[in-house]
């Protein structure tokens, strides 16, 4: 609070001392991180608070930013799969819910529910790599390429004894212990998509590549060498990043303190993965980069396919056994048509209700559903383009709308299970996706 006096004429501005200040968890080991009920609730609508609230736990277990590792108190939560904002929006409420209900029941907190405002879904980002990775996409995380191979291997192997089990029992549950290699998140694999746009004019990133967390019983981290901090640029012959003497940066150590109740799920962060990679286009890439590219591409989604398998004869509830999709908590109805959304988890759609989605929300949905080219910045950015004439521009109806929740093999021609998680996704198209002002 700055104070103004007059003196001699003269404007004086006193600068009062800060009082009631956040504390930094970096420096503050012992603060609270249980969320209260509110926050934790699903349909919760204090977005402010849920996104605040996850940046202090993100930067309170993790420390430093997923991609950099710089040690930062503006560390903020990057959702791998958005969150849907329910504040005025009572509809979203129910969406929520189902979308949550989805992500539960393939896994994606292993046998624990999973919830879109929880660190399970979240790594910190400083705010700049918060907004390449969400609005333009430049770059994509995910695991290395060895360790998808083996997700994908694993789930072929319990969705087999899942199909099995559901002739036993309809309501057989995917049995998934993601505390175990391979669904675990050791190391990380950073891809550029669009060098131009990850880093213009041959700017370097600067990252830590030895990085240590805040020992027990100390208030920060031990102190970095010098000799740890090095700048990396994109690879001029591939979609990795190389320092200046040629050596590659192949994969990163993920370092946390998180515990098995908060790990990151691998499901979501393939999912935001895939999102990136399925837009992938040639144009202005080296031939070695796109071909590299390209195997990730099709590894991911593979992987993908697999996580969205259900048994044909899978019968569930769904989240609203006792009640309509269209009603939603304290008995508001949800007269919008652009949020439909229904569940068949049987896959065969035999006498089940269909799951459609179009989540276009009178084409300016800033919560999307899985969202991953839409940047949940403090609730800042959404879905639109501008066009040259200033005007909004939004995806077409078929582009958003996708059948979802009756997709099995052979089920729904023409689409996949991996088609399905990218409908989910909202991905919006390449040419969409905003550009630097720098480069157009």
């Amino acid at each position: 609070m700055a104070n103004f006096s007059k003196s001699n004429n003269n404007v004086v501005v006193i600068t009062g001392v800060a009082k009631n200040l956040p504390k930094n968890p970096l420096l503050n080991p012992d603060l609270r991180t249980t969320a209260p009920a509110s926050i934790r609730s699903a349909s919760s609508a204090n977005s402010n608070g849920v996104q605040s609230y996850l940046s202090h736990r993100v930067l309170f277990h993790d420390q430093r930013c997923f991609l950099t590792g710089s040690l930062s108190g503006g560390i903020q939560a990057c959702h791998l799969v958005n969150a849907i904002r329910t504040k005025n929006r009572p509809g979203k409420v129910n969406l929520k819910r189902q979308v949550e209900f989805i992500l539960t029941r393939q896994g994606f907190n292993g046998r624990r529910e999973f919830f879109l405002d929880s660190l399970v879904n979240c790594v910190g980002l400083d705010v700049h790599w918060h907004g390449e990775l969400d609005i333009r996409g430049s770059f994509c995380i995910t695991v290395p390429l060895k360790q998808i191979f083996e997700i994908a291997t694993a789930l072929t192997s319990e969705n087999i004894n899942w199909e099995h089990r559901v002739v036993h029992d309809p309501k057989a549950k995917r049995n998934l212990d993601t505390t175990q290699y391979p669904f675990v998140v050791r190391e990380v694999v950073v891809l550029v998509i669009h060098p131009k746009l990850f880093l213009a004019d041959n700017q370097p990133i600067i990252m830590n590549t030895q990085r240590s967390l805040r020992p027990v019983g100390q208030t920060i981290p031990d102190s970095t060498a010098r000799e740890s901090w090095k700048m990396y640029y994109p690879q001029q012959n591939g979609p990795y990043l190389q320092d200046a003497a040629g050596s590659l940066l192949m994969s990163l150590e993920f370092k946390t303190n998180r515990t098995q109740d908060t790990a990151l799920s691998v499901f979501s962060l393939l999912l935001n993965a895939d999102a990136k990679l399925q837009e992938l286009r040639a144009e202005g890439l080296p031939a070695e980069t796109f071909d590299a590219l390209s195997l990730y591409k099709i590894a991911v989604a593979s992987a993908v396919e697999r996580i969205f398998f259900l048994p044909k004869d899978l019968q569930d509830a769904g989240p609203f056994p006792n009640g309509e999709p269209g009603t939603a908590v304290g008995g508001v109805e949800d007269t919008s048509p652009t949020n439909s959304m229904n569940v068949d988890a049987r896959g065969g759609g035999n006498g089940g209700e269909s799951m459609n989605i179009d989540g276009r929300g009178g084409g300016n949905d800033a919560d999307g559903l899985l969202g991953t080219t839409g940047v949940d910045c403090e609730d800042e950015f959404d879905y639109e383009s501008e066009s040259e004439s200033g005007e909004s521009e939004s995806m077409e109806p078929d582009q958003l709308k996708r059948t979802v929740g009756q997709v099995s093999d052979g089920t729904l021609p023409g689409t996949t299970r991996a088609q399905a998680a990218r409908a989910l996704l909202m991905t919006r198209p390449a040419h969409h996706n905003p550009l630097s002002p720098l480069l157009v």
